[in-house]
């Protein structure tokens, strides 16, 4: 049973953590043969590949990523050939071509035409580039994330939708929304409300800038989520508004039909007031200056 769960486990192995592993255990061989176990950096090396290995097994394939670059940068500290050091400044520099316009710049600085690169001026070099695809791979760890997260809702959304057609929750007649009804209404409201929230979300989701720093970016996702609770209450919100007649006494029309509002009326009016906060900004605003 246990040889069973063990195929299980590694077979549904993701190709960027499969990987990972292989480069750690080339690794391993690597500095066994070239650095050997009796110089100083040995321990230290191996330290940092093993950690790698824990965060690998806990499925931190990024902090598998820092280690494994943190125990490459330790090993830029053993060479002392002239040839090998020059090999390797040509290689962070050829590198850095990769990087934004300071990290390459400061890279140059550090070994263009610098005679005297030791390997501590080499594992500085590498930190700079290295700390540049540590942060992309946050980046991209926090973005998938965030799109998991808004998937998931997307579809409890209609999950939900399913739900409340099943139990006759959701009317999409024509008579008018009245006090009667509104807990039947208000549910579908809410409901609706979030959909044009989450929708929105997804929206501005596929228009992130990928040059945005790491602050910025956890910023925005933390913003978006905030909007999305704010949608379902602007929903609520003009929901009230209308069914108070508010709108109609203090003429500032969010939508006015002679007719009445009719449910799936509402569910449209729910649905934009979610997607936009600027529907019940512009109706706040438009009482506050009536009052």
């Amino acid at each position: 049973m246990n040889e069973f769960w063990g195929f299980m486990h590694g077979y549904f192995r993701s190709n960027k953590w499969l990987r990972i592993r292989s480069k750690l255990d080339e690794y391993k061989e690597e500095v066994k043969d070239d650095i050997g176990e009796s110089n100083d950096e040995y321990p230290r090396i191996i330290s940092r590949l093993n950690k790698a290995d824990a965060a690998l097994e806990n499925n931190d394939i990024n902090a598998a990523w820092e280690c494994f670059h943190s125990a490459k940068r330790r090993a830029l500290l053993t060479i002392k050939d002239s040839d090998q050091l020059k090999s390797k400044t040509n290689e962070i520099i050829a590198e850095s071509e990769k990087l934004n316009a300071w990290r390459r710049g400061l890279i140059n600085t550090m070994l263009f035409h610098n005679e005297n690169v030791t390997g501590r001026v080499l594992y500085d070099a590498a930190k700079i580039r290295d700390e540049h695809y540590d942060n992309l791979a946050f980046i991209a760890n926090v973005k998938k994330s965030y799109h998991t997260l808004l998937g998931f809702l997307f579809i409890l959304v209609f999950m939900m939708f399913a739900f409340m057609l099943n139990a006759g929750m959701l009317d999409f007649g024509e008579a008018s929304v009245s006090y009667d009804n509104a807990h039947t209404v208000i549910p579908a409201v809410l409901l609706f409300g979030l959909f044009g929230s989450v929708f929105s979300a997804i929206l501005k989701s596929l228009t992130l800038d990928k040059n945005n720093k790491i602050p910025e970016i956890v910023l925005a996702h933390r913003i978006t989520f905030m909007r999305i609770m704010l949608g379902v209450g602007s929903a609520l919100i003009i929901y009230i508004m209308i069914l108070s007649r508010a709108n109609e006494l203090l003429g500032i029309g969010i939508i006015a039909f002679n007719g009445g509002y009719s449910e799936k009326l509402i569910y449209v009016i729910s649905f934009i007031a979610g997607f936009s906060e600027r529907l019940v900004l512009g109706a706040v605003n438009s009482i506050d200056k009536k009052v």
